[in-house]
């Protein structure tokens, strides 16, 4: 597979060693020999050269001696004996980085379908549902059918819930993709200005480790509950979430 990927011709060479096979492989801009060894196969040499200025440099120089092939593996190989005092470390889970309940959401800008810029505080006065998610990610766009679904149900002309959902660790365009495939979307769609992961707003202000994260805002701009995940219970809080915000 190695020597395959990414190949514009693939050939094999014939060489003076009777127990060698040769192959070479051109991609745009780069040459790679291999040197194979007849028996079993396995790679002996191994060179790469880069085209500059319409000639080829080598660039890399492998030569590999000692290769067994299915010899067996003491189990000593695999030993490894912790040093006195060591403990078993357990990362935490994504959760426990959320804002807690009471704690004051950032007053950070995001980005709209138009690229302006947009603060939180311009829902501050009433409650809301914040929800950050990516395309690429199919449980993100399962819970935004399920939100969507949820919202639709529970509209009527004297109470209208909010629910912002931020595009985030995802391509630029991946929210306009969304918004041209859901014109009538009730959500209101935003993008997080730094898609990077650890340098997102989600991910410095929220605490986002994990896709979908999702928090309930009441109207003094505070916490009230936070989410990680999409599954069935999580679906029936956010929903109950929801049913509650638009009866206020």
């Amino acid at each position: 597979i190695s020597l395959t990927r990414g190949a514009t011709s693939l050939e094999v060479v014939r060489t003076e060693q009777p127990k060698e096979v040769l192959v070479r492989r051109t991609q745009k801009g780069r040459k790679t020999l291999t040197w194979l060894n007849r028996e079993d196969m396995l790679p002996r040499r191994y060179s790469v050269f880069d085209e500059d200025d319409g000639e080829y440099q080598e660039i890399v120089r492998e030569k590999r001696t000692g290769l067994k092939l299915n010899e067996p593996i003491a189990n000593s190989f695999f030993a490894f004996k912790l040093p006195a005092g060591a403990k078993l470390y357990v990362p935490p889970r994504p959760e426990n980085y959320l804002l807690k309940p009471g704690a004051e959401v950032p007053n950070v800008a995001f980005l709209n379908s138009s690229g302006e810029s947009v603060r939180l505080s311009k829902w501050k006065g009433k409650p809301y549902l914040l929800t950050f998610w990516a395309e690429w990610l199919p449980n993100s766009t399962k819970q935004l059918k399920t939100i969507t679904k949820a919202l639709n149900e529970s509209r009527d002309e004297n109470h209208e819930v909010t629910v912002l959902a931020v595009n985030t660790w995802d391509e630029v365009d991946a929210l306009t993709r969304y918004q041209k495939e859901h014109e009538d979307s009730p959500l209101v769609l935003l993008r997080d200005p730094t898609q990077v992961h650890e340098y997102s707003i989600a991910y410095r202000n929220f605490g986002v480790r994990g896709l979908p994260t999702t928090y309930l805002v009441g109207k003094e701009g505070r916490v009230l509950k936070a989410w990680v995940g999409f599954d069935e219970e999580h679906t029936k809080e956010i929903k109950e979430a929801i049913e509650a915000l638009s009866s206020l």
